[in-house]
């Protein structure tokens, strides 16, 4: 009997996980669409009832902290294995842009200027992945992958904005979301080629 009741204490923690999870996708995406929407309008969409919504997020201001959490161990996730390979500065560039650039639909929501001034975290998560950046760009101008009088900042701010045009135009439909990777490195790696 015990071995029965285990069982589906089991069973009903991971069908609680995957509902969390499931809602938490589906309000990226719908505040990505709609950074305005509201809490029964991310219910609707991820097919639960405003009940289990609540049941894991007490308010809209919780559950856009904890999308900006997800956001960040995602981002985190992401980029880790690749900086302990210790790969070329190029090498590293490449890999963060093939990670980053398809995590894009997860983190578009994470633009909205609605969602800065709801005081959820954004800020932080944002200046953390431009150190990331930073930190590659002095790697890529030291090794000489990029010209080397170009400012670190302006380097990665144009890295940064790049991926953030390689989300939105895959969003919108208008880049296939496997030539967006490729279309980011040859932009940014001409753009700063050595002349």
């Amino acid at each position: 009997m015990e071995e029965s009741t285990n069982s589906s204490v089991i069973r009903d923690n991971n069908r609680q996980k995957r509902t969390r999870e499931k809602v938490i996708n589906l309000a990226m995406q719908v505040l990505a669409k709609n950074p305005t929407a509201s809490l029964n309008e991310i219910a609707e969409a991820a097919e639960v009832g405003r009940a289990t919504l609540f049941r894991y997020f007490k308010s809209r201001k919780q559950l856009i902290q904890e999308l900006v959490v997800e956001a960040d161990r995602k981002l985190e996730d992401a980029t880790r294995p690749i900086i302990e390979k210790n790969l070329s500065a190029r090498d590293t560039l490449e890999e963060f842009v093939k990670v980053l650039v398809p995590l894009g639909a997860s983190f578009h929501f994470l633009n909205s200027e609605q969602l800065h001034s709801e005081g959820s975290g954004i800020e932080d998560l944002y200046r953390n992945q431009l150190v990331r950046l930073k930190v590659l760009s002095k790697r890529l101008r030291a090794e000489k992958v990029v010209a080397t009088d170009i400012p670190l900042v302006w380097i990665a701010a144009v890295l940064d904005n790049l991926i953030y045009t390689a989300w939105v135009t895959v969003l919108d439909g208008d880049i296939a979301p496997n030539d967006a990777p490729g279309l980011v490195l040859f932009s940014f790696l001409n753009g700063f080629a050595h002349l």
